[in-house]
């Protein structure tokens, strides 16, 4: 998000979030509870940090990834939710 709020290009990613995490899933049939525990709370620890070091300026401009166009705001709030589905998704199964 940094990068991207500082007008570097973006790679296109392929598929939707849910491919790419079906894809990872496939990839890893049998995950490490604690691994993938500490894994979710790193990285929801480090989008926090990444988010409050965003400038309102920042947040209010636009980004273009592949066909989509939209705020650095709307790309935040997006990487929340995915943290968040996945924080729910983990706890349902634990």
């Amino acid at each position: 998000m940094i990068a991207a709020a500082s007008g570097y290009p973006q790679p296109l990613q392929q598929g939707t979030a849910i491919e790419r995490n079906a894809a990872h899933a496939a990839g890893t049939p049998a995950p490490d509870r604690d691994a993938t525990l500490l894994l979710l709370q790193t990285g929801a620890a480090a989008l926090e940090a990444a988010i409050q070091c965003l400038r309102d300026d920042q947040l209010d401009g636009e980004i273009t990834i592949g066909p989509i166009t939209g705020t650095i705001g709307r790309l935040v709030d997006g990487a929340r939710e995915h943290v968040l589905e996945h924080t729910a998704t983990i706890r349902r199964s634990v």
